[in-house]
């Protein structure tokens, strides 16, 4: 009789344990669902931020193109043929802003030439290149801020 009942109580622990490891796979597993919906959830508002984002950031770069491209067809109005015979650019302009172009100290002048030497670099050719790498900057800040607002909808997000 006391086996039967050792043996009951065991068969009843048993099945306590297994009936308990059950709940708990039941939790984990609810658990795991709603983590993955969350996860759901937020991938698809970060395609929305993305998309958002995207078709602002081409807005932007369309318009930097078609200003930069309607300064540069103006250089001419501007900067006119007699303004390119009147200005001589000095050959230490076009080294001191290739270099400042390319990032780099710039690179020391050909013994003989001096600075002040005719560069052979028409004035309408500076202010071409210049507008040109202003048009590059604004769009560099157009992407940049793209970016800075990707990045606040995507934190909004989590």
């Amino acid at each position: 009789m006391l086996a039967l009942r050792l043996m009951l109580a065991l068969a009843l622990a048993g099945g306590g344990f297994l009936a308990g490891w059950r709940v708990h796979d039941w939790r984990d597993g609810a658990a795991a669902a709603r983590a993955a919906a969350h996860a759901v959830v937020v991938v698809q508002k970060n395609a929305a931020v993305a998309q958002a984002v995207a078709v602002r950031q081409q807005a932007a770069q369309d318009h930097v193109r078609i200003v930069t491209r309607t300064l540069i067809r103006e250089v001419p109005r501007y900067v006119t043929v007699q303004a390119d015979a009147g200005c001589v650019v000095p050959d230490g302009f076009r080294l001191l802003h290739d270099a400042a172009a390319a990032g780099v100290p710039p690179a020391a002048e050909p013994p003989g030439k001096s600075a002040d030497a005719p560069s052979g670099v028409a004035l309408s050719a500076v202010a071409d290149t210049v507008t040109a790498n202003y048009g590059i900057c604004h769009e560099t800040s157009e992407r940049l801020k793209g970016w800075q607002d990707w990045w606040a909808g995507v934190d909004k997000a989590r």
